[in-house]
């Protein structure tokens, strides 16, 4: 049930558009958050929310104008399976496979 679950999910969020969509939205939620604890007041916060604003929206269009040019240039590779783990063995494989990948992420940032 798991698998089926895991591959119908994929199939439906491997549009193109997808993860650069969830990038996009999480890069300017942080960048409002941190904008939020920076500031002391209220008034403060909206001025730099639209400071912030106005300056993402390059970066935000350079982002997508290269995803785009990916997409229009770079064919999908063919017969990749899913990644969705078909048993409890892929399934602790992946969790170990991740949680040491941010394991290397902290220790190498922080």
């Amino acid at each position: 049930f798991a698998h089926m679950a895991c591959t119908r999910l994929l199939s439906e969020c491997t549009q193109w558009w997808v993860e650069p969509l969830i990038a996009s939205v999480s890069f300017t939620a942080w960048m409002n958050l941190f904008a939020l604890f920076e500031k002391e007041s209220s008034s403060a916060f909206v001025q730099r929310l639209l400071a912030v604003a106005q300056a993402d929206m390059p970066v935000l269009c350079s982002y997508w104008a290269g995803v785009y040019a990916w997409i229009a240039l770079v064919d999908p590779p063919a017969g990749v399976e899913s990644g969705c783990p078909e048993s409890p063995s892929d399934s602790l494989l992946l969790f170990a496979e991740t949680a040491g990948g941010l394991v290397a992420y902290d220790c190498l940032f922080f």
